[in-house]
C-alpha cells in the first residue's frame, strides 16, 4: 500500500509539473498575440520597402505553390538572397489569402507566437528552469525592438528562421541528454531547415557549444566513440580534448553554416557597399558603437525607426574608442565570472550572433536595424533573467518584491509595442516617422514613393529634391531620375542619369535608363551604347537585355536582337513584351512559324496586346498553313 502511495504521489507532482508547463505555454501564446494583436484589424498594408519584391510585384510569389515558382524559390537569387522556404511560405500565403495583407500580418504573428512558446520549452528542457524560462520568453514575446521582424511582411524570413532556431535548440537538448544518430540527424536537418529561410543561422552551431559549456555542461562527458548506445562516459580526457571532441561533433553545421554563407555573399554582391564608398576604418568604428547601441536600445525603446543612417565619416571616433573599451571590459568581466557561467554564455550569444549583420560587410546604408536584434537579444535576456533570480536568491527580503516590478516591465514593453505598431500601418505612417526620428534621404525617397502612389505628384517630387540634398548619391539621382521619366521630364531625368553616372559609371541601372530614353528618342546608337554597358555590368538584368534587343531590331540587327531578347525572356519569362520583339526579329529573317509561336506566346501572356494579335493574324492569313508551334526556336 505504502508503494502505491508513493507512486500516486510521483503520479500527482508529475502530472502537476506538467500541467504548470503547459498552462506556461498558453500563457504565453495568449501574451505574444495580445502583443500584436492591432495588426488583426485590417488597416495594414503593404509596405513599399521591400514588400514589393517580395510579395506585389513577384509573379512567382503570386503564382502560387506551382512547380515553376517552387523551382524558382529553390534556384534563384531575388531580393538578394537565398531562402527557399520563405519564399514559398509567401506563395502560399498568397494561394491562401491573394493580395489581402492581413492574411501575410496573421502568419508573421503566429509565427512570433509560437517562436515564443518554442525558446519557452527549449530554454526549459536545457536548464530545467520553467520560471525564468517563460521570463526569458514574455521578455521576446513583448519587446518593441521586436515590432519590425513581426509587422514587416518581407520579414517573414526573420520569424521563420527563428521558428527553426528554436526547434534546433529543442532538439539539440534532447540530443545533449540522449545522445544518438536519429536526434543528431533531426537536429542538423532543423538547422538546414533554418538556413533556408534566411542565413542569420550561420551563427547557430556557434550558440550550440555555447550551450555544450552552459546550461548542458557537456564538458563533464564526451559522447562515446560509437555513439551506437548513445551512451555517454565520465570526462577523463583533458578539457581541451572535451572541446576537440565537441567542435568535431558541430562540423557538418559548420559546413552547412559555410555553404550558405557563400551562397548569400553571391546574393549579395551586387547590394555590398564597396570600401570606396564605406571604408574599412568607418566600418570598424561603427561595429562597437552598433553593439552598445542595441544595449541602450533594448533597456530604453524608445525613438525606433525603419532606417538609422551610417554616419560613415562623421562617426565620432572618441566615442567609437570608449565603447570598443566598454565592451571589451564587459567581456573580461562576464568571462570572469566562473560561478555564474549564465553571463558569459548570455553575453557571447549577444555578441556571437550580431556578427552577420554587424557592418564589417556592409548590406545597405544602415548602421544598425531594429531586426537584427530578434535572436541576439535572447543572450541578454537569459543573462539578466539568471542574474536577478541569483541575486534575489541571496536577497530573499526583496524577492517578493521584485514580482510587481517585473510584471510592470512587461507591461511597459507591451505598451511601448501597441505604440510602435501604428508607424508601420502604410507607407506614408512608416516614412513620416522615420523623418520625425532621424532625416535621411532614404526616407525622403520612401515618402516620395507613397506619395507618387497615391497621386501627390508635387508633394512626392518636392520629397525627391530633399532626397537629393541629403544625399546626392548615384543611387538617389538615378532614382529620382526614374521618376522624372515616368511623369514626362524627360530632359530632366536625362540630366539626373547623367550625374548619377558621372558619380558612379559603373551603374547598371543608371546606363539602362539612360538606353531607354534615348530609345524613345529616336537616339539609336547612344541608347545602344549605353544598354550594352548596363548588359556588361549586370547580366542578370532581364531590362537591360530586353531593350537592348529592341534597339537592335530597329537597326536591322536581327540575329543580335534575338539573342538579347532570348536572355531577357530567360531572366523573365511572364515579358509579354520580350515575346512579341522576338516575334517581330524572326518574322524580318523570314521564320515565319517560330515569329507567329512568339506572338501567341505574347498574347497568353497579355491577352489585350494588340499589336501581337496584328502580327499573329497577318501572318495567318498570308500562310493559313502555319500554326504557332508550342516549342521554342531549336537551339535559340
Amino acid at each position: 500500500m505504502t508503494k502505491i502511495q508513493g507512486k500516486n504521489v510521483k503520479m500527482t507532482e508529475s502530472q502537476a509539473s506538467f500541467g504548470r508547463v503547459v498552462a506556461t505555454a498558453a500563457a504565453l501564446a495568449v501574451l505574444a498575440l495580445t502583443a500584436y494583436a492591432p495588426l488583426g484589424d485590417g488597416s495594414y498594408q503593404f509596405l513599399n520597402v521591400d514588400d514589393d519584391e517580395y510579395v506585389t510585384e513577384n509573379p512567382y510569389v503570386q503564382a502560387g505553390l506551382t512547380g515553376p515558382s517552387l523551382w524558382w524559390a529553390l534556384t534563384k537569387f531575388h531580393s538578394h538572397n537565398w531562402h527557399p522556404l520563405t519564399w514559398m511560405s509567401l506563395q502560399l500565403d498568397w494561394q491562401l489569402y491573394g493580395a489581402n495583407p492581413l492574411g501575410f500580418h496573421v502568419t508573421n504573428v503566429l509565427l512570433h507566437t509560437a517562436n515564443t512558446v518554442l525558446l519557452f520549452f527549449a530554454l526549459r528542457s536545457l536548464t530545467g528552469a520553467v520560471g525564468r524560462s517563460a521570463l526569458v520568453a514574455a521578455f521576446f514575446a513583448v519587446h518593441p525592438l521586436h515590432v519590425e521582424s513581426v509587422a514587416w511582411i518581407a520579414e517573414r524570413k526573420d520569424v521563420l528562421s527563428t521558428l527553426f532556431w528554436m526547434l534546433t535548440l529543442w532538439a539539440y537538448s534532447s540530443y545533449a541528454a540522449r545522445p544518438g544518430w536519429g536526434r543528431y540527424l533531426l537536429t542538423l536537418t532543423l538547422f538546414s531547415l533554418g538556413l533556408m529561410a534566411k542565413p542569420m543561422m550561420v551563427t547557430l552551431p556557434c550558440v550550440l557549444l555555447l550551450l555544450d559549456y552552459w546550461p548542458l555542461r557537456r564538458l563533464a562527458f564526451v559522447p562515446t566513440e560509437s555513439g551506437s548506445h548513445g551512451n555517454a562516459f565520465p570526462l577523463t580526457l583533458p578539457a581541451c580534448n572535451v572541446w576537440v571532441q565537441l567542435v568535431k561533433e558541430k562540423l557538418p553545421f559548420f559546413v552547412l553554416a559555410a555553404g550558405c554563407s557563400v551562397l548569400t555573399l553571391k546574393a549579395q554582391q551586387d547590394i555590398m557597399q564597396s570600401l570606396d564608398y564605406l571604408p574599412l576604418p568607418y566600418r570598424l568604428a561603427n561595429v562597437p558603437l552598433a553593439y552598445v547601441r542595441y544595449i541602450s536600445m533594448m533597456f530604453w525603446p524608445m525613438h525606433l525607426t525603419v532606417f538609422y543612417p551610417h554616419l560613415g565619416s562623421h562617426l565620432p571616433v572618441g566615442l567609437a574608442i570608449v565603447a570598443a573599451g566598454l565592451l571589451l571590459g564587459l567581456t573580461i568581466l562576464m568571462l570572469g565570472q566562473a560561478r555564474r557561467p549564465y553571463l558569459a554564455v548570455g553575453w557571447l550569444w549577444y555578441l556571437g550572433t550580431l556578427v552577420p549583420v554587424i557592418g564589417l560587410v556592409q548590406v545597405g546604408r544602415q548602421a544598425v536595424a531594429d531586426r537584427y536584434t530578434y535572436i541576439p537579444l535572447i543572450g541578454l535576456f537569459v543573462l539578466l533573467v539568471w542574474g536577478i533570480d541569483d541575486f534575489l536568491e541571496r536577497q530573499r527580503r526583496v524577492r517578493l518584491a521584485a514580482v510587481p516590478v517585473i510584471a510592470a516591465v512587461l507591461a511597459a514593453c507591451l505598451m511601448l509595442t501597441w505604440r510602435q505598431l501604428p508607424v508601420w500601418r502604410n507607407n506614408t505612417t512608416l516614412w513620416r516617422h522615420a523623418l520625425n526620428i532621424i532625416p535621411s534621404g532614404i526616407a525622403h525617397e520612401g515618402l516620395a514613393r507613397a506619395l507618387e502612389k497615391e497621386g501627390r505628384i508635387d508633394e512626392a517630387r518636392r520629397e525627391y529634391a530633399e532626397a537629393l540634398r541629403c544625399e546626392p548619391t548615384a543611387p538617389a539621382y538615378n532614382n529620382v531620375g526614374v521618376f522624372l521619366a515616368r511623369h514626362g521630364w524627360t530632359e530632366e531625368a536625362l540630366e539626373h542619369f547623367a550625374q548619377a553616372l558621372a558619380l558612379y559609371p559603373d551603374h547598371p541601372k543608371a546606363h539602362c535608363n539612360m538606353g531607354q530614353i534615348l530609345l524613345q528618342q529616336g537616339k539609336l546608337e547612344e541608347a545602344r551604347r549605353h544598354l550594352a554597358e548596363a548588359v556588361r555590368l549586370d547580366p542578370s538584368f532581364a531590362t537591360s537585355h530586353y531593350y537592348l534587343g529592341v534597339v537592335l531590331e530597329r537597326q536591322g540587327r536581327f540575329r543580335e536582337a534575338e539573342d538579347e531578347l532570348i536572355q531577357a525572356l530567360k531572366k523573365k519569362p511572364s515579358s509579354a513584351n520580350a515575346c512579341y520583339h522576338l516575334g517581330v526579329v524572326l518574322e524580318g529573317q523570314g521564320q515565319f512559324r517560330y515569329a507567329a509561336k512568339y506572338f501567341a506566346d505574347a498574347l497568353q501572356r497579355d491577352p489585350h496586346h494588340a499589336e501581337a494579335r496584328r502580327r499573329l493574324e497577318a501572318i495567318q492569313r498570308r500562310q493559313p498553313w502555319l500554326i504557332p508551334t508550342l516549342g521554342a526556336r531549336a537551339g535559340r
